[in-house]
């Protein structure tokens, strides 16, 4: 049961003076001058930590937790009026009258009652227009702490009120000098008085705000919260989250803000956070809530748009609509949200905004459905229901677009490709951009193709440079142009480009995947270290960011102990992750624990890197570094089977590297040194340097310490120095303890290279091990 409570606070009421004539004179502008005033006294109160109780009509009820707060912030909110209202027509000038009274009110819930209101909304219809009448017991409170003047009105004997209650009024005008027209100088020194004056309110609403809202950095960051499902069964929580993700695309369309994607938000689904923390997580201003109930063909979503730092309600709205008009309302709270943020929309997103993909209820339907999977990664199910979408609109361009990228995904993403899903990826952008050629999505799509499934980095280029431009709230844009970026070894752009990504989508941990590529060629740590903490935060379930926090440690302090002691606490927690195991089992041969590699490597489930052979390459060298030649050539001919049989499907990206590699392992392992040595240098041949920045440092990486194994110091030597100078994703501490690189350190020209190069290469690291951990991976 809701609590009952007293408590003595400083209550304000407020009305807008002639908005009913406004109405009457033109309703659609009398609505924005509404809101406008709303925009324009939110901030201002909440600076004197002023908490909004409710709107009514046209009228605010807010408390404060002090009187001198409450008058001070009436004074600021008329003199922001009246600033306003130098700069428009006066039949259009927004004046409110302000009633304020302190005393006791009964509290329920977020609400309050009682006299102490009552007696405050009705001293303020006394107040003239622009004007702020207070009762007596505020006036003793203030008047030796203000220099405004408040004069009385006597005693007064207010409607519903038993007691007769004194009054003050300051008057609007008092004081204030007749105008005139001031002469040049006087204008300069005005506006130079104006800036001053400026810059001091700022910092005085800056002190005043909310501490817990220091980490925000931008005044117009909106987190669209996870909506909740009204509807109660599977199907509806489905289309609800379908709802809430293209929503959260729709706003996306609007440059003058931020908009956190999906994937961060997420986090909070099915809870009712505290709006300080998300703020804090996320590094957002504004929050929007809301709820989906759908009947049939019928649905309605519920909105409302909140000040984080202060939990105040900035504005409410229902909306009840079709499926047929499902884009259309979403561009209705898209469009209201940048309206009641003061974000002015180009004509450019106007446009956008209006123009509905579909006005088919059904496509939408599966339209929202195949969004909704897509975005949790079920591939498959997010074709099935984009092809139906197609299938009820053929004409339906933005679902074409996404299936494009579907199909570009189910590519990229296998390591194989299809040859079906290739051409099918090609295929649908252009069907997309013939329907409707200037859609930024189907550029991004083309764009993606280009960059993904085919790694053709120079048709990229132009689709991708456009689509940042074009969709400026998009993480995906910013995200595949840094990846792209990251290949071309424009590390600088590639940064810009992955923060930017990561400012909407704190949580993606392919952004920092990438990220820690860029940083690590460009040696800078803090920045790592920061986005570490950064998608930490709001993915706390991720391996990647305890993975980074490992890398750095090899990387930049040469601690192989404490990396592969944090990979183990990170494996414990994501025993299937391919990337941990990928990383933890080659620190294990590094340290010549081998025995604990091959028990990792027989416990994982999957592939080491998605390539069908690689885990079996992997066992057979941990036995045979253990000295059990038997169990390791068992394990070679398997892994040499298998590799031998992925070679007749089309690789996508680096698989054709790993691949060989796996093989030339493979072959040294079982003797075979020529045939390795040919496998490696055909892969060496596959990708030079200036192909992918990427692909060239693994492959060269790998390459250095297998040639110096089968005997080709020289080669192995180049390719080091290659590495090294200009700086690559690997680090001079890395290749020191490569997991395969006891021949190379045994090599006097490369100890020689690596001490120039900061190393201490009196350190064995075989002498990291810690023997005892040996039994902790082996009972997880």
């Amino acid at each position: 049961m809701t609590q009952h409570t007293r408590q003595s606070v400083a209550i304000m009421f407020t009305d807008l003076c002639g908005y009913s004539a406004w109405v009457q004179r033109d309703e659609t502008r009398a609505l924005e001058m509404l809101k406008r005033h709303w925009a324009l006294l939110r901030p201002v109160f909440a600076g004197f930590e002023g908490r909004e109780i409710k709107t009514i009509g046209d009228a605010f009820l807010i408390e404060f937790p002090s009187t001198l707060q409450a008058v001070r912030a009436g004074l600021a909110m008329q003199a922001a009026l009246q600033d306003h209202n130098q700069t428009q027509e006066p039949a259009w000038h927004i004046r409110v009258r302000i009633g304020i009274h302190t005393g006791d009110v009964e509290r329920l819930g977020e609400d309050v009652f009682g006299d102490g209101v009552n007696i405050a909304s009705r001293i303020e219809h006394l107040a003239p227009p622009g004007g702020i009448c207070i009762t007596e017991s505020v006036y003793a409170a203030v008047q030796n702490k203000i220099e405004e003047p408040f004069h009385s009105l006597g005693t007064q004997h207010l409607k519903n009120i038993s007691q007769p209650v004194v009054v003050y009024c300051n008057r609007p005008d008092e004081g204030r000098k007749p105008a005139r027209k001031p002469a040049p100088l006087a204008v300069a020194a005005a506006v130079l008085a104006g800036v001053v004056l400026l810059g001091a309110v700022m910092v005085q609403v800056w002190r005043n705000r909310a501490p817990e809202a220091s980490d925000v950095t931008s005044p117009k960051v909106l987190a669209v919260l996870p909506f909740e499902n009204l509807g109660g069964d599977e199907n509806n929580a489905a289309f609800t989250a379908g709802i809430h993700d293209t929503l959260i695309t729709r706003i996306a369309k609007i440059g003058g803000m931020t908009v956190i994607s999906r994937t961060s938000v997420m986090a909070y689904e099915g809870a009712r956070p505290n709006l300080k923390d998300v703020a804090k997580a996320l590094g957002v201003t504004h929050v929007v809530e809301g709820s989906v109930q759908r009947s049939g063909e019928q649905v309605r979503i519920q909105a409302q748009l909140i000040d984080a730092a202060t939990d105040t309600h900035l504005w409410a709205e229902t909306f009840d609509r079709t499926l047929s008009q499902g884009f259309a309302m979403q561009s209705e709270i898209a469009t209201a949200i940048a309206r009641e943020l003061s974000v002015r929309l180009t004509d450019q997103e106007r446009a956008a905004l209006s123009r509905a993909p579909t006005e088919n209820a059904k496509a939408f339907e599966q339209y929202v459905l195949g969004h909704a999977a897509l975005v949790s990664f079920a591939l498959d199910k997010g074709l099935r229901h984009l092809e139906a979408a197609i299938e009820l609109d053929p004409n339906f361009a933005l679902a074409i677009a996404e299936l494009s990228m579907a199909h570009t995904g189910h590519a990229g993403f296998r390591h194989f490709s299809s040859a079906e899903h290739v051409d099918a990826a090609r295929k649908t952008y252009e069907h997309v951009l013939a329907l409707w050629p200037d859609l930024p999505e189907g550029i991004l799509a083309r764009g993606v193709y280009h960059y993904f499934a085919v790694r053709d980095f120079p048709a990229a280029e132009p689709d991708l440079t456009a689509a940042v431009a074009l969709l400026p709230n998009n993480h995906l844009a910013h995200e595949w142009l840094g990846h792209m970026r990251r290949r071309q070894g424009r590390w600088t752009e590639a940064a810009a480009l992955l923060e930017r990504a990561a400012s909407i989508e704190p949580a993606e941990v392919n952004v920092l995947y990438s990220l820690n590529n860029v940083y690590t060629a460009l040696r800078q740590r803090a920045p790592l270290e920061r986005a570490v903490l950064r998608t930490r935060t709001a993915n706390p379930d991720a391996a990647w960011p305890a993975m980074v926090d490992a890398f750095i440690l090899l990387r930049f302090d040469g601690d192989l102990g404490g990396n592969v002691a944090a990979l183990e606490a990170d494996y414990v927690q994501h025993p299937e992750d391919d990337y941990v195991v990928h990383s933890l089992g080659r620190g294990y041969l590094s340290q010549g624990r081998f025995q604990d590699a091959a028990t990792l490597y027989e416990s994982y489930s999957g592939e080491i890197l998605g390539i069908g052979g690689s885990r079996e390459t992997m066992i057979g060298l941990a036995y045979l570094e253990a000295g059990d030649h038997a169990n390791a050539a068992r394990w070679l001919e398997m892994s040499l089977s298998r590799l031998n049989s992925e070679f007749s499907k089309p690789a996508i990206g680096n698989s054709a590297g790993f691949l060989r590699i796996y093989r030339a392992l493979s072959l040294a392992g079982l003797g075979r040194k020529d045939d390795a040595l040919s496998s490696v240098r055909e892969m060496l041949a596959m990708f030079p340097r200036k192909s992918d920045e990427i692909i060239w440092a693994f492959n060269a990486y790998e390459a250095a310490a297998l040639q110096a194994q089968l005997g080709d110091i020289p080669g192995a030597m180049d390719l080091v120095r290659q590495l090294l100078d200009p700086p690559t994703v690997y680090m001079p501490y890395q290749i020191w303890f490569h997991w395969n690189g006891a021949s190379l350190r045994a090599s006097p020209e490369f100890r020689e290279l690596m001490a120039r190069h900061g190393v201490d290469v009196t350190r064995d690291p075989r002498a990291t091990t810690v023997p005892q951990q040996a039994t902790a991976i082996q009972s997880e």
